[in-house]
C-alpha cells in the first residue's frame, strides 16, 4: 500500500491492530488506485460524513459492484457521483488508508442500502497528536499525556470498527446479508 513507508502508518503506530482486521470481506471503494491497484484516498463528498463532513461510500460485496455508469463513465449512488474506478480492498487496507485521511466511511451493500457508518473523522485530532509526539514535537500541546490519551481513544475506536466488520462477516455467513 501507499502507506507502507509512511512513519505514521497504522501498522507502525499500533502493530497488533493487524490481528483485529483479519476478516476476509471483499470491500469496494471508488478511487484512483495507487501503484499495484491498491486503495489510496477514496472519493469523498461533503455532507455524507458525520456533521456534514467528508464521507466515502464503500460497498461490501464479493464481486465488483454492478452499479450502472452513464455514457461518460460516471456512477451515481444516491446523488453522489464520480468517474473513479472500483478498487477492491480488505477491511485492514481500508482502515489503514482512512487512519491517515480521516474520512467517514459509509458501508453499503450491492443494492446501495446503508449497512453501517464508520466515523473515521473522529480520530483525526488524535492522529495528529500522535504524529507530533512520535516525531518529537512534544511541545506544550502534544505532551506525553496528550499522546497517551489519543492512543487510548484511537485503539478504542479501532476495536469498535473491527467488531463492526466481524458482525458484517457473520451476517453474510448466516445469509442475513448479501
Amino acid at each position: 500500500m501507499w502507506c507502507d513507508d509512511f512513519d505514521m502508518d497504522l501498522l507502525k503506530v499500533f502493530p497488533p491492530i493487524e490481528k483485529w482486521f483479519r476478516q476476509p470481506l471483499a470491500i469496494w471503494a471508488l478511487c484512483r488506485p495507487s501503484a499495484g491497484g491498491k486503495i489510496n484516498c477514496p472519493a469523498a463528498w461533503h455532507g455524507l460524513g458525520r456533521r456534514g463532513g467528508l464521507g466515502t461510500l464503500v460497498v461490501v460485496h464479493p464481486s465488483e459492484p454492478a452499479i450502472p455508469r452513464d455514457d461518460h463513465g460516471w456512477v451515481s449512488i444516491a446523488g453522489y457521483t464520480t468517474n473513479d474506478s472500483w478498487v477492491r480492498c480488505t477491511p485492514l487496507e481500508l482502515v489503514r488508508d482512512e487512519w491517515v485521511h480521516g474520512t467517514d466511511i459509509i458501508l453499503i451493500n450491492a443494492q446501495c442500502r446503508k449497512i453501517d457508518h464508520l466515523p473515521c473523522s473522529q480520530w483525526n485530532l488524535d492522529f495528529h497528536a500522535l504524529m507530533m509526539h512520535r516525531r518529537g514535537h512534544a511541545i506544550t500541546t502534544y505532551t506525553r499525556d496528550v499522546a497517551a490519551d489519543a492512543a487510548y481513544r484511537s485503539l478504542r475506536r479501532l476495536w469498535t470498527i473491527s467488531q463492526k466488520f466481524t458482525r458484517i462477516e457473520q451476517a453474510i455467513a448466516e445469509g442475513l446479508m448479501s
